[in-house]
């Protein structure tokens, strides 16, 4: 292109007159040296007053002062909850260094000889760019849930692509038609990331650019930048929405408190239930959590007391959004292995090779602290997962015959006693019934009469008492006498018949719920039901009827609760 006085500039700058201002916009790639040389040729011919460049201060600092990771205080990124924020800055970097390398060019080389122009010059230098935290807090702020994991999914087949990138190409993508292309895919696929990274930065920066003292500028910019920048660069703008943070979800709290809420309710819930399922809910959160969160701190090849530091945090640090295992192994990690300065020096250098993240003493925390809080967030969900699966499911099957005494029965009216592992009725007509009630449950229990004929017995169940001057309730009860076996007298279509083997062991599973009921005898379905009344809960008891039915062996006594 020309200048208003025919000086002839590479064909990449653009020229705005703006108000009585001439303005240069060097669009430039960060890994070209072509466009290092469009800087510096620029910046010789038109002699401008200021030269501004697409950074900001903190992007400035780390790129001109290279001692600064050497001052890094490692406890403080910590403490500060900024580690996972750095290390990502880092493998940015990384990525950048490396490609540079391949290409023989320093990332942000045209940034730099801006920087050099404006000290070689006399020009004064303008930081045009909004701070990095900034744009990063606002892009991810306002980037709903879905899109951030389809965010997560193309950066993740970016990382893995094989497709090599040179000179060439990065070439290409600075010509208009190229890059426009390039950018409308983008908008597509991202645009509340379009929007936040590249047309809001283009708004700041034209503002930054159009304000810059003097008559003549050059701005360093990257070429996606330069339409937008044209068309805004005349008009004014307030920057200070562009400056804003997001607003909190109004759901973060709720969100942060309520899951560790939840977890210590179920965790209280499952003993309600019974003391072994609560305490078997207790093991599953410390071992699933601690668990994975040291998996995580020993895949970043931390330190033995490290990782038995994420074990132990986790299961606690999870109910308390204050706190995190990360943050803790890391602090054990730096205390163990306290990086030197050598090492914050050579983090530039660690970090080029992927072998550098994890042998870097410095970098080694970063990943601790990355890979424990990752471990604890996949436990946290896990565990919660499973117990609030084992609240809703039906309870254990417990047993309610241990096989030795009578220990859970009492005893009315008759003789029983504990024989060759079973309950031995012996004389007498009451029953031996149990000492709590239940609503819905399914019953097991195996039986065998010891009369070769005439045997008679039963099982009660959802009764609250027995009426006076009787030995037995007047229902509901499964009927074990012979010929009838299975049978409930009050349930019309509870009838069975042929599924009992005389003089064998009997398996029956009584299934009880709500208004309905249903029988299985060796198996095989026996019948269903419906039309249950009365309480919703009661005893369980197991008829003796000697006199008149003979003597009866129960075993195998157990009762699942049902929801």
């Amino acid at each position: 292109m020309e200048t208003a006085d025919n000086v002839a500039l590479p064909e990449r700058v653009t020229h705005v007159r703006v108000n009585d201002k001439d303005v240069y916009l060097v669009g430039t790639a960060h890994l070209s040296n072509e466009s290092v040389a469009d800087v510096e040729t620029t910046v010789e011919m038109v002699k401008p007053d200021a030269i501004a460049v697409e950074l900001c201060q903190g992007r400035y600092q780390a790129m001109t002062q290279a001692d600064n990771w050497g001052k890094m205080d490692i406890f403080k990124v910590v403490r500060q909850k900024k580690a996972v924020f750095l290390l990502a800055q880092l493998i940015m970097t990384s990525f950048y260094r490396r490609l540079g390398e391949k290409l023989g060019i320093q990332p942000g080389a045209e940034m730099l000889k801006g920087i050099e122009m404006a000290e070689k010059t006399g020009a004064q230098l303008v930081l045009a760019d909004r701070n990095i935290e900034v744009t990063l807090k606002r892009v991810w702020g306002y980037l709903g849930f879905w899109n951030k994991l389809k965010l997560f999914g193309q950066l993740a087949l970016g990382v893995f692509s094989h497709e090599e990138i040179d000179s060439d190409m990065i070439e290409k993508l600075k010509e208009k038609d190229q890059l426009e292309a390039v950018m409308t895919e983008f908008a597509g696929n991202f645009p509340e990331i379009k929007r936040r990274l590249i047309d809001e930065r283009d708004t700041y920066l034209a503002q930054e650019i159009r304000t810059a003292p003097g008559k003549t500028i050059v701005a360093v910019i990257g070429a996606g930048h330069v339409p937008g920048i044209t068309t805004q660069i005349q008009e004014n703008h307030n920057l200070d929405e562009l400056k804003e943070l997001p607003p909190k979800s109004p759901w973060l709290p709720i969100f942060k408190w309520g899951i560790p809420l939840a977890i210590v309710a179920l965790l209280a819930y499952g003993f309600t239930k019974d003391t072994e399922h609560g305490i078997e809910n207790i093991y599953i959160w410390f071992l699933v959590n601690g668990v994975l969160s040291a998996v995580g701190a020993a895949l970043a090849m931390a330190h033995p007391l490290t990782i038995l530091s994420a074990f132990l945090a986790a299961p606690l640090t999870s109910l308390n959004p204050l706190m995190a295992a990360g943050w803790v192994a890391g602090i054990v990690q730096a205390l163990i292995k306290r990086p030197k300065v050598s090492d914050l020096e050579d983090l530039p250098e660690a970090i080029s090779t992927f072998k550098g993240f994890w042998t870097n003493p410095a970098t080694r925390i970063l990943l601790v602290v990355a890979l424990a809080n990752v471990g604890s967030v996949a436990g946290t969900w896990i565990a919660g997962g499973w117990i609030a699966a084992r609240s809703v499911s039906n309870g254990p099957a417990v047993a309610l015959f241990d096989g030795k005494t009578l220990n859970g029965w009492t005893i009315h009216n008759c003789e029983a006693t504990v024989d060759d592992g079973s309950i031995l009725l012996t004389a007498g007509n009451g029953l031996v019934q149990s000492e709590k009630q239940y609503g819905n449950f399914i019953l097991e229990f195996e039986w065998k009469p010891l009369r070769e004929a005439n045997w008679d017995s039963g099982v009660y169940f959802r009764y609250e008492s027995v009426p006076e001057g009787q030995p037995w309730p007047d229902r509901y009860q499964v009927n074990l006498r012979q010929g009838m076996e299975g049978n409930v007298q009050s349930l019309e279509s509870a009838r069975s018949e042929g599924l009992v083997k005389p003089g064998e062991w009997n398996q029956f599973k009584l299934t009880v719920q709500g208004t309905k009921a249903a029988l299985e005898i060796n198996g095989k379905p026996a019948w269903e039901a419906e039309g249950l009344t009365g309480p919703e809960q009661g005893y369980i008891a197991l008829q003796a009827e000697v006199p008149g039915g003979g003597q009866q062996r129960f075993r195998n006594v157990k009762l699942t609760e049902l929801k």
